[in-house]
């Protein structure tokens, strides 16, 4: 994430899908606002972290019980397996080269009982659409667009990758535009703007049951 805004924001627009639980892992943490809150809140008891950028899981421990510097996708995670209550991937998965092998990794340490709350851009976003049927790519410092995303994801293709590696999803929740621009997004697609139109979406996923 290129916006230095992105260290520094806590997500309580997700915090209503977080149950009440005792181990809670943060994937992307940054500096650990987050955890630090639900904690505070009495939401969760005890607080991990993952963060890829160093300098930033360093500022993290001091928000974190305990904080693990590295790439998901890449390296071997030393919890034991069905470790954790909830896992949350935040704005991160698109961030990775192999998101879909740091979904499996996951699956391992979650418990069977447990969910995995994730949020991830929408390339379907009617503005990127509309900038590709000009013939424009055009990457930003944040949004869908983000010069730093390396994977792109529709809300099909996010339940793809989550049911591959064996899990349901249980719920899903889009961010909107509001007002005057929810409107013109209801005319530039035909009303299909709740299909096409999200940001990003929140997806509540669980283990298949065996």
């Amino acid at each position: 994430m290129s916006d230095p805004q992105y260290y520094t924001v806590v997500r309580k627009e997700v915090f209503q899908f977080i149950p009440e639980c005792d181990t809670i892992l943060d994937v992307g943490c940054a500096t650990g606002l987050n955890l630090k809150v639900l904690k505070e809140m009495g939401r969760c008891k005890q607080t991990y972290g993952i963060e890829y950028v160093e300098e930033v899981a360093k500022q993290a421990q001091q928000n974190i019980d305990n904080v693990l510097c590295a790439d998901v996708s890449a390296a071997d995670l030393p919890y034991p397996d069905k470790f954790f209550d909830v896992i949350l991937c935040l704005d991160v998965l698109e961030h990775m080269e192999n998101p879909w092998r740091a979904v499996e990794k996951l699956k391992r340490v979650l418990k069977d009982d447990g969910v995995l709350i994730a949020s991830i851009p929408n390339i379907a976003y009617i503005p990127v659409i509309i900038k590709l049927i000009f013939r424009r790519f055009d990457y930003e410092d944040s949004g869908v667009m983000d010069r730093t995303h390396l994977r792109f994801f529709t809300l099909r293709s996010m339940k793809q990758m989550f049911q591959n590696a064996g899990f349901i999803v249980t719920k899903v929740k889009g961010t909107y535009m509001l007002g005057w621009k929810l409107f013109l997004q209801f005319l530039f697609t035909f009303g299909l703007g709740i299909f096409l139109g999200a940001l990003q979406y929140i997806l509540v996923v669980k283990k298949q049951p065996k």
